[in-house]
């Protein structure tokens, strides 16, 4: 080809300034070199297809000798052959690119700009003058996000800028400097390890700011760990135990090298064990009435002690003995004695068993439960340790209604009475982050050696609590989110083990909302949703967990072949499929039969409001439903607020049950002061004829017969069930094989001093 016409050429495909702006990023588009001819050529600029040369850069000016072929990116195909000496210039696409990103880091654009750099790493690594670019953007990035004052992002940056070069001019100063600013936050913040740790890292990383930046903090500490050292020496002689043992873990906290402070801490646990436990959601005050709320139920057997206690086989009795008196229409229950209040010297008298048991059926009352109101006929003291009960209609497993807390009120705390049970341990202190429960002198069923303070740590999910598990802040979690499950099992430091009874998981739509009370809505709503997909691939993520499974109606199902609590399930309702189409058709069809029946004009894209508790695993499945009900045309609105906090105005209710005795939970769940806020006739009819069952495969069938019912009608949109796991270090003693809630064997637990590691 003459010169002649590659200058026509290069002049036709000349890349005037306009034809430079690109639409979208450099690295994004097509990968092009660009070759510049000489003067007799037009200057021309010509993008042609990449260059197939061994090493990506201009030769040398002596090594450009003869001719070099291109194709030119607009007309593929076609190859040119062109002299090196009308060659002026060569850039190769990934200095194109590399040229492009600078400006960005200029400007401050620096997420814009990072996407450049690590396309560049990642396909054209050898880039010349791409390390000292992406040095350059890495203290460029630090020094902007420490002048924002978010000084962790920058240690980040800086910390990525020392493993490429750690002789980096001023690199030391300037990791130095954030370096003090993050560790006086952590300092104020009580999180002495994390201070402990970023003082460590600069010392290894660099030397020479050991004793201007390390050795005044380091000082700092020891000296507040020596006073905390005399302070707890001091509560240990005072006989102030939980203090003592409080000032000795913090001393390890603060320096686990001071002299004598492990030894301390040994021995105050040998006199006062404290078991601390990782949670999710903190404990408050439990409540007297019956609760699905995960960290009420967990609690409440710390403070309170029941009439009849739910197993894994069936009902502990731990205050007396229960008889059917004659007439099949009450029961005697015996106390056991030498029962009293603890930290009095007052007994525990048959009248105020009786006043907790007329109180739990007063609509005014704490403790009230409308299903023990519907059967509760009153209660009669015989004698100074006997209470006669008397039903309306005695039911199939009464002792289910009999779980019932026995409390008295004591001094005034806080503007309102304290609430005193008769349990091991009284609530002592209750923050955000940490609930303590201290023992009880004189309760009636302690044993030696058990703890004598439970204390709560809250940690914002399970993988958080998990790594506090392994450091050694706490040595028993009371609830692993279902994906974290796989992290700790085989772990033979580490027992993992899964409660007795699983959670049943559900959608409760608000009966008085339009929408949600119309019931070819709310099979549209459950045709929606994949529930399949989110258990297994998002809550369990790919594991395969027994028990786990999607439900078909409000019951949960066996576990194993010997398990007792699915008897309610009816194995002959399948869980509808996911049938997007089917839901979409029923959703409309719900709408337009809600203007017919309300004359509402529903425009646009109606938005419901979808309530759950503030726990990750209820966020993350309520996150996934979100979606899916999107494809309705809905705006799903997640609101988070705790099951005593629940607004009137919600559209729908994710809630997670314990369904301990379907029996009862049935009533409470489906009945009409139940959770539903609503029963038809059918179903009340139906929860009726289970009331007067009279023996269990009778009230079997009935279930069955309500698990059809409630399938059809859909009170509840059925999710899933999960079964709960907690875990332990392999050194705690006394935990049962199969636990109903954390601190069902409280007693036998034996737990050793775990010292915090680094």
């Amino acid at each position: 080809m003459s010169r002649l016409a590659i200058a026509l050429v290069a002049a036709a495909l000349l890349l005037a300034p306009s034809m430079l702006v690109a639409v979208e990023p450099l690295y994004q588009q097509r990968p092009y070199d660009v070759v510049t001819l000489d003067a007799n050529n037009g200057n021309s600029a010509l993008k042609v297809q990449p260059l197939d040369m061994p090493v990506r850069r201009l030769p040398p000016s002596a090594n450009r000798t003869g001719e070099i072929e291109i194709e030119l990116l607009e007309r593929p195909g076609e190859r040119f052959r062109v002299a090196w000496f009308n060659i002026t210039n060569l850039q190769f696409f990934e200095e194109l690119v590399l040229a492009e990103a600078a400006p960005l880091v200029a400007q401050g654009k620096f997420d814009e700009a990072y996407e450049y750099y690590r396309f560049l790493e990642t396909k054209y690594p050898q880039t010349a003058g791409l390390r000292e670019a992406v040095e350059n953007f890495l203290w460029q990035h630090s020094a902007s996000e420490f002048k924002a004052g978010r000084f962790d992002q920058a240690l980040a940056l800086m910390v990525e800028l020392h493993r490429r070069n750690p002789r980096r001019p001023n690199l030391n100063t300037a990791y130095g400097r954030v370096t003090v600013k993050l560790v006086e936050n952590r300092l104020a913040a009580g999180n002495y390890r994390a201070a402990r740790g970023l003082l460590k890292n600069l010392a290894q990383r660099y030397p020479d700011q050991a004793a201007t930046s390390v050795a005044p903090f380091e000082s700092q500490l020891q000296a507040k760990a020596t006073a905390l050292l005399v302070q707890a020496r001091a509560d240990l002689a005072a006989n102030n135990l939980s203090a003592a043992h409080r000032a000795a873990m913090q001393v390890l906290e603060v320096w686990p090298a001071i002299a004598g402070g492990r030894e301390l801490a040994q021995a105050i646990h040998a006199k006062y064990p404290v078991a601390s436990v990782g949670v999710i959601s903190p404990a408050p005050q439990p409540p007297l009435r019956p609760t699905d709320d995960w960290a009420a139920l967990r609690a409440e057997r710390l403070v309170y002690r029941f009439l009849a206690e739910r197993t894994a086989t069936g009902y502990l009795l731990p205050l007396g003995e229960i008889a059917k008196s004659e007439g099949n229409r009450g029961l005697t229950l015996a106390l056991k004695p030498g029962l009293g209040w603890p930290d009095t010297n007052r007994p525990l008298s048959a009248q105020e068993v009786a006043r907790c048991l007329v109180a739990r059926a007063d609509p005014g009352q704490a403790a009230f439960d409308a299903a023990w109101s519907d059967i509760f006929a009153g209660a009669n003291v015989t004698g100074l340790s006997a209470v006669q009960i008397e039903f309306a209609r005695l039911p199939v497993r009464v002792e289910s209604l009999l779980t019932i807390p026995l409390w008295t009120s004591g001094a005034a705390v806080g503007g309102g009475p304290r609430i005193s049970g008769l349990g091991p341990y009284r609530l002592a202190e209750e923050t955000p982050v940490r609930t303590s429960f201290v023992a009880q002198t004189g309760y009636f069923a302690a044993q030696p050696g058990q703890p004598s303070e439970v204390e709560e740590r809250a940690y914002a999910d399970s993988a958080a609590a998990l790594r506090a598990l392994r450091r050694g802040e706490v040595s028993v979690l009371d609830r692993l989110s279902p994906w974290d499950v796989k992290r700790l099992v085989g772990n033979k430091d580490y027992v993992v083990r899964a409660y007795a009874f699983p959670t049943v998981h559900l959608l409760v739509p608000n009966p008085h909302q339009p929408l949600t009370a119309n019931r070819t809505f709310r099979r549209a709503l459950l045709y929606a949703l994949d529930r399949e997909g989110i258990l297994r691939r998002g809550l369990l993520d790919g594991q395969a967990i027994a028990g786990c499974e999607v439900l078909s109606g409000p019951f949960p199902r066996e576990v194993s072949g010997d398990d007792p609590h699915g008897y309610a399930n009816n194995p002959q309702i399948k869980p509808r499929p996911y049938d997007p189409g089917t839901a979409l058709v029923l959703s409309r069809l719900a709408l337009d039969e809600v203007r017919a029946a309300t004359g509402q004009k529903i425009d646009g894209q109606p938005a419901l409001t979808l309530v759950h508790p503030p726990e990750p695993i209820a966020r993350a499945a309520c996150q996934s439903i979100a979606r899916q009900l999107g494809t309705l045309d809905l705006q799903i609105v997640l609101r988070e607020a705790p099951a005593d906090a629940v607004p009137a105005d919600y559209d729908l209710l994710y809630a997670e049950l314990a369904m301990r005795e379907p029996a009862v939970d049935a009533i409470r769940l489906l009945g009409p002061r139940g959770l539903t806020g609503s029963c038809s006739p059918a179903m009340l009819a139906a929860l009726r004829e289970l009331e007067s069952a009279a023996e269990g495969r009778q009230a079997a069938s009935q279930l069955h017969a309500i698990h059809r019912l409630a399938a059809g009608e859909l009170p509840v949109i059925p999710l899933w069930q999960l079964v709960e796991h907690c875990a332990f270090h392999a050194g705690v003693q006394g935990f049962s094989a199969k636990p109903v809630s954390l601190y069902q064997d409280i007693e036998s637990w034996r737990v050793p001093l775990r010292l915090p590691s680094e």
